[in-house]
């Protein structure tokens, strides 16, 4: 806000007398002047009218013969841009301003005001004449003291306007002499702020100690003129504010290529320009030498750069211009800025670095790209920013050659620390029989890593080998060591008494596994260490058999189980050292090591000689070999097991033949269900060692009725074994669909007393191979019984699977079995949360049953669309149905399917168009329904191929969306920035007229 005094009319054309002049020519004559009274104007003017002089008449009369309004009157208006963010305040009686508002906002109805006539201050915009105007007659200007008194004291209405004016607002004061009465009265009856700046001319500011206001010195111009300087700074202002686009790109281009400014106006004003993003783009484009990155380091634009903490948006850009100007050669003058800070970058900064080095090519010199990977390496231990970033400058590396650089990323990228437990561990961990506030429970049961497991895992697939075959002895150190800390972590983190070693019991085997398919952080640990493994098997087999002693009887498994996939991964051992290698080891009656045995056993038995096949086999048959209690009924069985692997490996040995026959004979009720040796954890108990008393095998020789009788009469074991009993029950019924179909029907006549064993059927015939017949029957079976809602998620979970393996040519009734069980679901999931809370509601949709049988209704109807081997989409009534419950259901259910509804709207509007932008897309408003649309959203934005009849559907809605996506979607951050840049760079259309609000992209 500018508060205008009598100084701005001083000048040319108008030459209108200061205060201090105005007052000694009304009161001439009269009143001997005295020099105190220059502190006193008021008080003067008010003698002279108490002698008679009519000094209103009289200051009318002198003011109306000015010559018109002077440049400065145009430039404190034209300071403030646009003609609704005009507040200006002025003491000055004449009406210059009100005919410069018309010059400089032609056709623009500014408000004005005359005091006392004012409007709340707290609202104030326009033009204020606070002391009166010459145009008003019949109204006082403020003049004398007792009409300072009235305005600022008695009536007080100039101090209450003041008040709630100046409050929150910068406050420009020019024109105004220190002397003014006004200044003093301002002083006494506002209250002080930091934000109060006055226009003084130097000789004048000495005499600002003493208050407030915030000197502004300007200087008498080299003609002579006192206020030339004010006048000259003030122009440039106002060019500064209304001057078009185009004269400030020539201007700050013509100081750019003059490099950096050496007087204050122009260095003034490539700051106001930088403070504006037009104006930093066209100075990251030019300013590109030595120069002017010394001025920018000296004015501090840099400093964010290297503060973690910094989220200031022009961040990046400062970044990106440093790395594309000022990042090349042999000594880059970004390093040599860095080293002059603290070397911690700025988060955004940080990706910008990775990025650069992703594309630059060719890539910095060998010593600038070592520390440049050195900083990245060296940031503080918080998650990255980014997407894969790191995974693909670890592939740079790798393939440019750069590997010592590549290990030291790497050994940042690897470091674990404890992953939060998964809702399932803390479900179960609740449900412990014992009171929580008693015991002391584990903290987590994962190690993550510093960067995302799923990108390092991808990268170590990708190039671990060629960065094993050039540093090997460095990668497995790095490997063995990550592997340590995590035991160390996972140790500390461990209950009183807890024994279980979750590190190994996160992976299903050492070599890679359709069973492993989730990267987590012991994935990435496991990969490392296996790809160095791997080319020493090829190269070093020394190496390897030094590994394999060291770590061949470890106590951790994991370490335990990495050594024995050392000893089967080299064809160079000694075949029948390998095998007494594994007698003496016991490796064949340890179960958490079996996948590794069995290769092992693979790589090695059938070249191994007939002696050691035979002493294998002795050891094997030796019960005492098994334990300290010899072999119990699970040794039985994995003897039984390892017998027939033998048998398909060394098929004309007779005496391996021969023991596997036995095996048989002895065991006539035992099958081979595991022939790779990939254990099911829960055979064996959730997590645990403890043996289920009831096998699989067991169960599935007893008829249907005899076998929940028996589960039944169980109930009251301890809860670790009843666990691994509903577990065998899982394998069986996935050995057995068609005994688990009976099992199904029967537990269903008496559901309350078959909860467990209900929910455990489900997932076991979700993890067999049923047939269309079978799944028709179980299906049927669910759509036809009143079940409880403790299964509601193991049903879900049941169609998703199902569903998900449907072909081109599928059974009708299969397709009618799972859309009326999914509606089942959907209907008794409404009191569920979904398996994981903390991501975004994709993620939640598609762990919810809700979801799952919202995916169901949409791959039966994708099925249904297959004719003779064709795809014609077809949106029948049924489906329309569905999808419509979902848009309109205010039920919690419906929150965690509307996800999949945004995910499959490339269907629905291929299919009919006008019904689903009549009746779908509205759901995409933001306005309406601001829940349902961002669930919506969320799922549209999580896929990655979009129609144009989409993009055309969801156009209405864009704008209002994009204006609060940050807050709506942070989880779809990377994908809404993916779908921005597919829809600039594919422009088709205009906005779409149904709708202007925040349409036009």
């Amino acid at each position: 806000m500018v508060f205008a005094g009598a100084g701005v009319s001083i000048g040319e054309p108008a030459r209108l007398p200061s205060f201090h002049e105005l007052a000694r020519e009304i009161a001439q004559g009269r009143i001997p002047w005295k020099e105190a009274y220059s502190d006193q104007l008021d008080r003067y003017l008010g003698l002279a009218e108490r002698e008679g002089v009519n000094v209103q008449a009289r200051a009318r009369a002198i003011l109306r013969s000015d010559r018109g309004r002077n440049p400065l009157h145009e430039h404190l208006l034209g300071i403030f841009g646009e003609a609704e963010r005009v507040r200006l305040i002025t003491t000055n009686f004449d009406g210059h301003f009100a005919s410069a508002l018309a010059a400089v906002f032609p056709g623009n109805d500014v408000p004005q005001y005359v005091g006392p006539a004012l409007p709340p201050g707290s609202d104030f915009k326009g033009v204020a004449q606070l002391h009166g105007a010459l145009d008003w007659p019949h109204d006082r200007l403020v003049l004398t003291d007792k009409d300072f008194a009235a305005a600022y004291m008695a009536e007080g209405w100039a101090a209450r306007f003041l008040v709630r004016a100046f409050s929150e607002r910068a406050v420009l004061f020019v024109g105004y002499s220190v002397s003014d009465p006004l200044i003093q009265y301002l002083l006494h009856a506002l209250p002080p702020s930091d934000r109060w700046f006055g226009l003084w001319h130097e000789s004048e500011v000495d005499a600002q100690d003493d208050n407030p206001i915030v000197p502004i010195p300007f200087d008498t111009s080299a003609s002579g003129d006192r206020f030339g300087d004010l006048n000259d700074g003030m122009a440039r202002w106002h060019w500064t504010v209304r001057a078009p686009p185009s004269d400030h790109a020539q201007e700050l281009a013509r100081l750019v290529s003059g490099g950096p400014p050496t007087s204050p106006l122009d260095s003034d004003y490539v700051r106001a320009r930088l403070a504006t993003q037009v104006g930093r783009e066209l100075f990251w484009a030019q300013a590109r030498d030595e120069a002017w990155f010394e001025w920018v380091v000296e004015e501090g634009l840099l400093d964010p750069i290297t503060d973690p903490d910094d989220r200031n948006e022009t961040t990046p850009g400062w970044g990106h211009w440093c790395l594309a100007h000022h990042c090349g050669g042999p000594n880059p003058r970004l390093l040599r800025f860095l080293r002059t800070r603290a070397l911690t970058l700025q988060p955004w900064f940080l990706a910008g670095v990775i990025r650069h080095l992703c594309v630059q090519d060719p890539l910095p010199p060998a010593a600038v790209l070592r520390q440049l990977v050195t900083v990245i390496a060296s940031q503080p231990d918080s998650q990255p920013v980014t997407r894969h970033d790191w995974q693909w400058l670890l592939e740079r590396l790798v393939k440019e050659g750069a590997h010592e650089s590549a290990l030291l990323l790497l050994r940042t990228a690897t470091r674990v620390r404890l992953e939060p437990p998964d809702p399932v561990f803390l479900r179960f961990d609740e449900a412990s029989e014992s009171d929580p506030e008693d015991d002391l429970r584990t903290l987590s049961t994962r190690v993550t890593t510093f960067v995302p497991p799923g990108e390092l895992h991808d990268f170590l697939e990708k190039s671990g080998a060629v960065l094993a075959s050039s540093i090997p002895a460095e990668m497995l150190t790095l490997a063995e060591q990550r592997i340590a800390e995590a035991y160390a972590f996972l140790d500390g983190a461990k209950a009183d008494g807890e024994t279980m070693d979750w590190l190994s019991y996160g992976r299903t085997s050492i070599a890679p596994s359709s069973q492993d398919r989730l990267a987590r952080g012991e994935d990435v640990l496991v990969t490392l260490t296996r790809v160095v493994l791997e080319h020493l098997a090829d190269t070093a087999t020394g190496e390897l058999e030094r590994f394999i002693d060291r770590y061949g009887e470890h106590p951790k498994v994991l370490f335990r189980r990495l050594a024995i996939f050392a000893c089967s991964a080299s064809e160079e051992l000694d075949p029948d050292e390998a095998i007494r290698r594994t007698i003496a080891s016991g490796w064949f009656c340890d179960t958490w090591v079996r996948p590794e045995l069995y290769r092992v056993l693979t790589t090695h038995y059938p070249k191994a000689s007939a002696q050691v096949k035979s002493e294998f086999i002795q050891f094997l048959k030796d019960d005492k070999n098994w334990g300290p209690d010899g072999a119990d009924e699970h040794a039985t069985r994995a003897r039984f097991s390892i017998a027939q692997k033998l048998s398909r490996l060394a098929p004309d040995d007779d005496a391996t033949q021969r023991f596997a026959g036995k095996q048989v004979e002895a065991n006539p009720e035992f099958t081979e269900g595991d022939p790779e040796g990939f254990l099911s954890r829960m055979t064996i108990g959730w997590g645990r060692d403890t043996q289920s008393p009831i096998t699989a095998n067991e169960l599935t020789g007893l008829s249907a009725e005899e076998a929940l009788d028996r589960i039944s009469g169980e109930r009251e074991l301890p809860r670790r074994e009843y666990e691994a009993l509903l577990g065998a029950l899982r394998e069986a019924v996935s050995s057995a669909p068609t005994w688990g179909i009976a099992l199904l029907s029967r537990a269903l006549e008496a559901v309350d007393d078959h909860v467990g064993p209900l929910e455990a059927i489900f997932w076991g015939l979700r993890d067999g191979a049923a047939s269309e017949a079978i799944r028709i029957q179980a299906l049927g079976l669910a759509r036809d019984s009143e079940w409880p809602a403790g299964i509601v998620r193991a049903v879900g979970r049941l169609l998703g699977k199902w569903s998900s393996e449907l072909g081109t040519e599928t059974d009708p009734q299969l397709l009618d079995a799972l859309d009326e069980t999914a509606d089942l679901v959907y209907e008794r999931s409404n009191d569920l949360r979904p398996a994981v809370t903390d991501l975004g509601w994709t993620e939640q949709a598609i762990n919810h049953p809700a979801g799952e049988a919202a995916q169901t209704w949409w791959r039966v109807a994708d099925a249904r669309d297959w004719v003779d081997g064709q795809f014609v989409i077809s949106i029948d009534d049924n489906e329309k149905s569905r999808w419509r419950r979902i848009v309109d259901d205010t039920e919690d259910r419906a929150r965690y399917a509307r996800p999949i509804l945004g995910m499959a709207t490339n269907r629905l509007s291929g299919g009919d168009y006008p019904w689903a932008a009549d009746v779908i897309f509205p759901g995409f408003d933001t306005t309406d329904n601001t829940e349902r649309a961002v669930q919506m959203w969320d799922g549209r934005l999580s896929q990655h191929r979009w129609s144009w009849t989409v993009v055309e559907a969801i156009r209405p809605y864009l704008g209002d969306f994009l204006t609060q996506a940050e807050e709506l979607v942070p989880h779809r951050s990377e994908d809404l920035g993916d779908w921005m840049a597919f829809l600039v760079a594919n422009v088709r259309s205009p906005p779409s007229p149904r709708r202007t609000s925040g349409a036009s992209l």
